[in-house]
């Protein structure tokens, strides 16, 4: 059956096993590879959507489905099969109307099941569509945006996203706000959160939750690394993550998930 058999590794993409040009340095490939084939189960926790992974499939390796929008859904990628989903609620669409219009520079981004849609960009919103390959619909308002929603993400400059998770998190308790880059403000449902879906995938494999496994970086990663029974956090995490972290791992551009793995075989 091999060593790693019954074993999950749950990684965030962006900023921890994806390098700086989104890849996967060689000696992480092959790591990788290795845990796999020693019956391991490979996978990612991440804020993107599917669409939005597609971009990028052809470059990473994984075995197991795939826990998207930071947790709020899980897709089996053989077949596009959803295992699980937890989408806002449709209150959530007049907070965001409220939103737009008390910060005005703020633009909206709208994700659902192979389906984005854009109420008012920026620039750092169409840098996102650009730099990401996201097909998108532009809206009027966020009442045109059809339902469910997956996630809400605000982008805006650091302050200002700060004051609108304060916005938020005055008006409107079944959601929850974090941060996933400087630039990037995610809503999603109170109930969604990359742990939760790390557990819930876990429960659907077989796993027990004493052999998950899992790396972060930013914010939106601290239920993940939460979940697991050994944590861990590439050097360029946030301070915050790497707090919480039980062992601090070389950068994402220096084959930080080799030494994960390396530090896996000294346990099994």
């Amino acid at each position: 059956m091999g060593k790693f058999a019954n074993v999950l590794i749950v990684t965030d993409l962006d900023g921890t096993l994806l390098d700086s040009q989104k890849k996967i340095g060689v000696a992480s490939r092959e790591a990788i590879r290795y845990f796999i084939s020693e019956g391991g189960s490979f996978t990612f926790a991440t804020g993107r959507l599917y669409q939005s992974f597609l971009g990028i499939r052809k470059r990473v390796i994984y075995n197991a489905p795939i826990v998207f929008a930071n947790g709020a859904q899980i897709i089996n990628m053989g077949d596009a099969n959803i295992l699980y989903q937890m989408p806002l609620e449709s209150d959530m669409i007049p907070i965001c109307e409220d939103v737009l219009s008390a910060f005005p520079e703020a633009a909206l981004e709208v994700y659902a099941h192979k389906r984005c849609g854009v109420v008012r960009f920026n620039d750092i919103s169409l840098k996102h569509m650009l730099d990401f390959s996201i097909e998108h619909t532009l809206y009027r308002t966020a009442r045109d945006v059809p339902q469910p929603w997956l996630k809400v993400l605000f982008t805006e400059r650091t302050e200002v996203l700060s004051e609108i998770a304060s916005y938020i998190q005055d008006r409107y308790q079944k959601a929850s706000v974090c941060f996933s880059s400087k630039n990037f403000l995610e809503v999603f449902h109170a109930d969604a959160d990359k742990g939760r879906g790390t557990l819930k995938l876990a429960e659907i494999l077989g796993i027990n939750p004493e052999h998950i496994y899992a790396s972060g970086d930013q914010e939106n990663d601290m239920a993940l690394l939460q979940a697991a029974k050994l944590s861990f956090a590439p050097e360029n995490a946030v301070d915050a993550i790497k707090e919480r972290a039980d062992i601090i791992l070389p950068d994402n551009d220096s084959d930080m998930m080799a030494a994960l793995i390396s530090h896996l075989d000294s346990i099994y």
